[in-house]
């Protein structure tokens, strides 16, 4: 209880040690705030490199699939997706096409022929446009083998 004689209140130094807890819980959601943001882009890096590797592996399964005779199977072109090319060298694509957020995928894509009726292709993914292909690359393989009917 004060009484008017007493002095009521907080002291100069507790009112600098409160504001000064208030500034360090601020300063490290402020430092957080950056780390979640980044790691929230490479969460949708990574799903696009995903959703990119399965669409191009599917679609190259599903063309194998549809070939019934050898002769088909020996040339390259009954593999082929527009846009895609096999001969391992870096391209650049905008993945999904037609979404309303655009990611670019870089991808190489590289196909070995074994000649007795297996093919092996290894797709390598990095998201973005631009940056060294190297690093942070994702690889993905799918083996197809020639079923003829």
């Amino acid at each position: 209880m004060c009484s008017m004689g007493n002095k009521c209140g907080f002291s100069l130094v507790e009112v600098n040690l409160a504001v000064f807890v208030m500034a360090m819980g601020l300063l490290a959601l402020m430092v957080l705030f950056p780390k979640g943001l980044e790691e929230s882009e490479l969460g949708i890096a990574d799903t696009s490199e995903g959703m990119f590797a399965d669409y191009i592996l599917n679609k190259l399964e599903g063309n194998a699939m549809a070939i019934t005779n050898w002769a088909d199977w020996v040339s390259a072109v009954p593999l082929a997706i527009d846009g895609i090319h096999d001969d391992y060298m870096p391209y650049v694509v905008p993945f999904p096409v037609g979404a309303t957020y655009t990611n670019y995928i870089n991808y190489k894509l590289k196909k070995e022929d074994d000649g007795i009726g297996r093919r092996r292709y290894t797709l390598e993914v990095k998201s973005g446009r631009y940056g060294s292909f190297d690093l942070n690359k994702r690889t993905y393989v799918t083996e197809l083998f020639y079923c003829g009917m």
